[in-house]
């Protein structure tokens, strides 16, 4: 219940005063971000809680991570193409390409890697 409450808060605040034609594409695509965001950390906030075996919590923890990794990868990749026309647009789609494959890295060598 607390990463829902998180997420409706977050929502609440970044919410447009205004109608659905006159907002911004962008800053939807951020406000929902945001909220998953946030929804996202509560969660993970949640389950430290809970008095589970270290292990187990590693195990999940290492596969948040990468999963974690991955979508903020592909966020920024479509962010760059996005942004195309401007310059520096293609710094920020290797920036994505490498949170890609560090997050790809970390997945592949799950749960073996969350051991250390």
């Amino acid at each position: 219940a607390l990463p829902i409450c998180a997420e409706w808060l977050v929502r609440r605040a970044l919410a447009p005063g205004t109608s659905e034609a006159t907002i911004d594409p962008g800053k939807a695509v951020l406000s929902e971000v945001a909220a998953l965001l946030t929804f996202a950390l509560a969660s993970i906030g949640s389950f430290l809680a809970f008095e589970w075996p270290p292990l187990l919590r590693k195990i999940v923890l290492t596969l948040l991570l990468a999963i974690a990794l991955i979508a903020s990868g592909l966020l920024r990749s479509w962010v760059a193409f996005s942004h195309r026309p401007e310059q520096g647009w293609g710094w920020l789609l290797a920036a994505g390409i490498i949170t890609i494959l560090l997050g790809l890295m970390i997945a592949m060598g799950w749960p073996v890697n969350s051991l250390w």
